[in-house]
């Protein structure tokens, strides 16, 4: 292989790294309006330093909660508040 063909593929090899490692998910939301028609998320939390979409929920007395079948109230915002997280 020449220099040539060596260089472009450590710039490809580069370019590549750059786009798959690090965040693989970027905020989502800054205000609660960018999550409208949004599924499964109707509240913009701050989640490990990024807006996501949740469903925002309290955990009842008796034990149930407002999250959809396979989520549950546990999820934890950096706020401390509560957030549907699946199980």
């Amino acid at each position: 292989m020449d220099r040539t063909h060596r260089y472009f593929f450590s710039i490809a090899a580069l370019f590549l790294c750059l786009a798959t490692c690090g965040d693989d998910k970027p905020k989502e939301c800054e205000k609660p309006a960018d999550c409208v028609g949004k599924p499964f998320g109707n509240y913009c939390k701050e989640v490990e330093g990024k807006g996501r979409c949740v469903i925002d929920c309290l955990p009842s007395p008796d034990g149930t909660d407002n999250c959809p079948p396979t989520y549950k109230c546990t999820g934890k915002a950096d706020d401390g508040s509560l957030y549907c997280k699946p199980v």
